[in-house]
């Protein structure tokens, strides 16, 4: 790992861990207002796919750094993503906004009841990511989802061949950093894989 991209995830990570300390009286106030920042921003002129785009890969950075490291995806993370990325879907044209609540709907009620049916196997933060995914990725949260849990399937399988079943199965996953992996693939091909599929 070079010298830059050191230092740029020490940072994230120590951004992650002071949004994660601060109280919970901001935890209102600073989604609404980093949302009409973003707003205020594509009313401006700023292209809206590209600031949607830089704030849901920079939202997965940060969840990975920090699910890695602590094993939980902070509702204070996911709340201004989610927020900014209605308001820019809804500033936007067309039908960009009812495919992400779809996306949304779909992708975390998918997982919620992975979660609901299988108990440990997931956490609600995961619940939670995949549906902002799903409000960003739209029907390409599909793929993103079935390479997340590819990814980590063939994680899990390693890791019970490296120290045997009964450790392995034991063994805590971050499942996080698969599902913003999946995302960011999805972000660049899922719609060209959808349109392949139907």
């Amino acid at each position: 790992m070079s010298p830059h991209s050191t230092l740029i995830s020490t940072r994230l990570a120590n951004s992650a861990k002071l949004a994660i300390s601060r109280p919970a009286r901001h935890s209102f106030f600073e989604p609404v207002a980093f949302s009409l920042a973003c707003a205020a921003l594509v009313i401006a002129g700023l292209d809206a796919d590209l600031l949607s785009k830089f704030i849901f890969i920079a939202t997965l950075i940060v969840v990975s750094i920090v699910d890695l490291n602590q094993r939980i995806i902070p509702n204070r993370m996911l709340a201004p993503a989610a927020l900014a990325g209605v308001v820019i879907l809804a500033i936007g044209s067309g039908d960009q906004l009812p495919a992400g609540l779809v996306g949304a709907l779909g992708a975390g009620g998918f997982l919620l009841l992975v979660a609901v049916g299988a108990p440990g196997a997931m956490g609600m933060g995961d619940v939670k990511l995949a549906a902002v995914m799903g409000l960003y990725l739209g029907p390409a949260v599909a793929p993103a989802l079935l390479i997340a849990l590819i990814a980590a399937s063939a994680f899990g399988l390693a890791v019970m061949f490296r120290n045997g079943i009964k450790r392995g199965r034991k063994a805590t996953i971050a499942f996080g950093p698969f599902l913003s992996a999946g995302a960011v693939l999805a972000l660049f091909i899922g719609q060209g894989i959808v349109a392949w599929y139907l």
